[in-house]
């Protein structure tokens, strides 16, 4: 090989500086001029701003979150237990043993209004609590209002006695299966939790 060859391969100290000068953007220094920055100061502050704001909707959406699935505590299930049992023993002592119709009527708007206070309390994040109440709900729905019409009939009919053995009967049947399941499950939430 020749050392010419070897020479024109290797760049020199001119060949350098003038890809160095290609490189490199010119810039005027003069007095009173400064040279631009990538980034201006505005642009520094929004993005600034844009990553808080960010920052706050995650960690607002973290604590919703955490608020909306948080489980219910030990005095919401008390107090649904509470409920459940006042409808029970209203169901079992006032509706069942009532020996007149103003009785009778005043105990299934007690039951109905129990059962909507039942309904308004957040114990039903618990998939399983709202699986019974539910249960209880779906049949509370079609019985009351066939009680109310049973009782309607009655007065239609000039009795006073507005139960017979059977119809007590059925009445706490309906209240002792279908509550019964949601009072075991609200205690032992209580009991464990």
């Amino acid at each position: 090989m020749d050392d010419s060859a070897v020479k024109s391969t290797r760049p020199t100290a001119k060949k350098k500086q003038a890809a160095s000068k290609d490189v490199l953007p010119q810039v005027n220094t003069t007095k009173g001029e400064q040279p631009q920055k990538g980034y201006s100061r505005r642009k520094l502050i929004i993005s600034i701003v844009a990553g808080s704001l960010v920052l706050l909707l995650a960690i607002a959406g973290g604590v919703s979150y955490a608020l909306l699935n948080s489980r219910p505590s030990k005095a919401e299930y008390q107090k649904a237990l509470d409920i459940a049992k006042d409808i029970n023993t209203i169901a079992t002592d006032e509706l069942v043993y009532s020996d007149n119709q103003s009785k009778v009527d005043k105990a299934i708007q007690k039951l109905e209004d129990k059962t909507t206070e039942l309904e308004k309390l957040t114990v039903w994040k618990d998939r399983d609590a709202k699986l019974a109440f539910d249960f209880y709900k779906n049949k509370e729905r079609h019985f009351v209002p066939a009680l109310k019409d049973y009782n309607k009939r009655l007065k239609e009919a000039g009795s006073d006695n507005s139960y017979t053995v059977e119809s007590k009967d059925v009445a706490r049947y309906f209240y002792a299966t279908r509550l019964s399941d949601l009072i075991d499950l609200l205690e032992l939430r209580v009991d464990t939790y």
